[in-house]
């Protein structure tokens, strides 16, 4: 089994990330600075909140997959999750067309993590991680 303090730590940087991913999506020129800190706080009390309720050793036994693999996958979702913030940081900045692209392609890669534990654990994921799958709207991307 791998550790859950890893399952732990993983299951909360896709939750804060995914919500803020959902939030990026609906984001538009006007957006302020308090509405962005706000999404961030309520993002990271989200991961915290779904760490919580989340049935971490029954997660942890259906994942078929070394402690190196969630470790790597854990590191490309938080760095889509950096890439994400960066994009929101600049987003007034940049010309529009090219922040979409930025929060795009920031999506697109914190997707791919969860699909390699899709792939890692039998082509299923655990509930909690598909509620994130499906609220990123990650099926737009084909990884096969």
């Amino acid at each position: 089994m791998v550790d859950i303090a890893a399952v732990s730590y993983l299951l909360s940087s896709i939750a804060s990330i995914g919500k803020i991913i959902e939030f990026s999506m609906g984001m538009n020129k006007d957006i302020s600075e308090s509405e962005i800190k706000k999404a961030r706080e309520e993002a990271a009390i989200y991961g915290k909140q779904k760490v919580q309720a989340a049935p971490l050793e029954a997660i942890a036994k259906s994942f078929m997959m070394s402690d190196q693999i969630i470790e790597t996958i854990r590191r490309n979702i938080d760095e889509a999750g950096v890439e994400v913030a960066d994009a929101i940081d600049n987003f007034k900045k940049l010309p529009e067309s090219v922040a979409r692209e930025r929060l795009f392609n920031a999506r697109r890669r914190f997707c791919w993590g969860i699909h390699q534990i899709k792939f890692h654990s039998g082509g299923t994921l655990p509930p909690d991680m598909q509620q994130e799958w499906d609220r990123s709207v990650c099926d737009i991307y084909k990884f096969d």
